[in-house]
C-alpha cells in the first residue's frame, strides 16, 4: 500500500490523537565521499564537517529518593572547527546537551499502549524546565575544517549525544548503579 507522505503525516497528526507513523524502508541512494549533496539526483552527502564533543556532568543523587539533579559543574569540550560566532556556538552546545541529552536522561519518557502514545502533550510528556538547566562551561577546541566556510563545522549535534552518557556516568559514580534503561527514574537510580 502505498501513500503519500504528506497524506501520512495529516492522518496521524488529526485522526486519532497520540497516533504513532511506523514503517521501514531503505535507500539505493548513494553517498559521496566528498562534496555537497545534488539535490536534484539526491546522491550526495548533505552533511561532511560532523563535530566532536566530550562530556562531563556532576550530579547529587539523593540515595533515599533516588532524584537526580544536575549541578553547575558540567564541562563540554566542543570542536566544530573555527566557532565563527562564539556566544551563538556556546548556546547552540549547551541547548543540544540540555534539552535534548539531559531531557533523554532525566525526564523524558514516552508511554506507548497498543500503538497510542499515552503523554501526547507537554503536561504528560516530561521535559527538563529552564531553571533545572545546570550552568555549562563550553570549551572550545579550534580545527579548521577544509570543507567548512572559513575552516567551520556544524555545532552542537554532537552535544546531543553526549550529554546522556555523562549523566548516567556521574550516577553511576555516585551510587555504583548503573542506570540501563532512559530515563533515570529514581525507582532506577537509587538501585530499587
Amino acid at each position: 500500500m502505498n501513500i503519500p507522505w504528506a497524506r501520512l503525516v495529516r492522518m496521524a497528526c488529526y485522526t486519532t490523537p497520540g497516533m504513532v507513523v511506523i514503517g521501514r524502508g531503505q535507500s539505493t541512494r548513494g553517498v559521496s565521499t566528498y562534496g555537497l549533496a545534488d539535490f536534484t539526483t539526491g546522491r550526495g552527502d548533505i552533511g561532511t564537517n560532523y563535530s566532536f564533543t566530550a562530556q562531563a556532568q556532576e550530579v547529587e543523587v539523593d540515595l533515599e529518593t533516588g532524584v537526580v539533579k544536575c549541578t553547575d559543574n558540567s564541562v563540554i569540550a566542543h570542536d566544530c572547527g573555527f566557532p565563527l560566532n562564539p556566544p551563538a556556538v556556546d548556546t547552540q552546545v549547551v541547548g543540544g546537551a540540555y534539552h535534548p541529552g539531559v531531557g533523554a536522561a532525566l525526564y523524558c519518557e514516552f508511554k506507548m499502549d497498543k500503538g497510542l502514545t499515552l503523554n501526547p502533550n507537554l503536561v504528560d510528556y516530561k521535559l527538563p524546565r529552564a531553571y533545572e538547566a545546570p550552568m555549562t562551561r563550553v570549551i572550545h577546541v579550534i580545527t579548521h575544517d577544509p570543507f567548512g566556510p572559513f575552516g567551520a563545522k556544524e555545532a552542537s549535534e554532537g552535544s546531543t549525544c553526549t550529554a546522556a552518557p555523562a549523566v548516567i556516568n556521574a550516577i553511576h559514580d555516585a551510587t555504583g548503579v548503573w542506570i540501563k534503561d532512559l530515563p533515570a527514574k529514581p525507582r532506577r537510580s537509587s538501585g530499587h
